[in-house]
């Protein structure tokens, strides 16, 4: 399902409907473990991904690992947090963050935030906000929420 989820995340579909979808058709696991399966699911194909997209876009070698090094943190300390959380609990936390990241979308839609960009390094303040960024996407991953992986829909 990982390599099938994050291509359709690369074209803007999003990883975390793909699983989500497919757990509901053939019940691939236990909603309990939904967090931790939807941040692993996609490991290898998203390593795969990155590699195919570091070809071919030249990133700041400081920001990429900047960047992924505050994912991998949040990650970390939030795979922790919600490994104690019960699983009604992690279901409201989900549907908040995919609250969020609908609201996200239609703002991004309506020009109310900007989206894209053609940055390729930061520096300074702006790594420090990004790095903050990364990290709290780390952590919102771990519940369902947040970027797990992929170039258009997840992004991170």
């Amino acid at each position: 399902t990982g390599f099938v989820a994050n291509v359709a995340d690369t074209v803007g579909l999003g990883s975390y409907a793909v699983v989500l979808a497919l757990q509901r058709v053939w019940a691939l696991f236990d909603d309990a473990v939904l967090p931790g399966t939807l941040v692993t699911h996609g490991a290898l194909p998203v390593a795969l991904e990155a590699l195919v997209f570091l070809q071919n876009v030249d990133v700041d070698a400081l920001t990429l690992v900047a960047l992924t090094a505050c994912s991998i943190g949040g990650g970390a300390l939030g795979g922790r947090v919600m490994s104690r959380v019960p699983p009604p609990a992690i279901r409201r936390i989900m549907l908040v963050a995919y609250a969020a990241m609908a609201l996200l979308l239609v703002a991004s839609l309506l020009q109310l935030v900007p989206v894209g960009g053609a940055l390729l390094a930061l520096r300074g303040a702006s790594l420090g906000a990004a790095c903050v960024g990364m990290f709290a996407i780390g952590a919102l991953s771990t519940a369902g929420g947040g970027g797990g992986g992929g170039g258009g829909g997840g992004g991170g």
